[in-house]
C-alpha cells in the first residue's frame, strides 16, 4: 500500500456531468473610474507631446 493511497480511498467517487453556470451580467463600471480613465489617458497624450516638442523645438532651432 502507497503512502498517498488512503486519501484516493476516501474521496467520493467522481460523479460526472456539466455543471450550470450562473450568468452575471457584466459590471458596468462607476462613474469616477471613467473619469480618472479619461485623465490618465489625457496625461498620456501630453507626456507624449512634452517630450516631441522637446526632441523637435531644439532640432528645428539648430538648423
Amino acid at each position: 500500500m502507497a503512502a498517498g493511497s488512503s486519501d484516493k480511498e476516501s474521496e467520493p467517487p467522481f460523479q460526472g456531468g456539466a455543471q450550470p453556470v450562473p450568468e452575471h451580467p457584466p459590471e458596468m463600471p462607476k462613474a469616477g473610474r471613467s473619469v480618472m480613465q479619461v485623465i490618465v489617458i489625457a496625461i498620456g497624450v501630453l507626456t507624449v507631446l512634452a517630450g516631441l516638442l522637446w526632441i523637435l523645438v531644439p532640432a528645428l532651432g539648430a538648423r
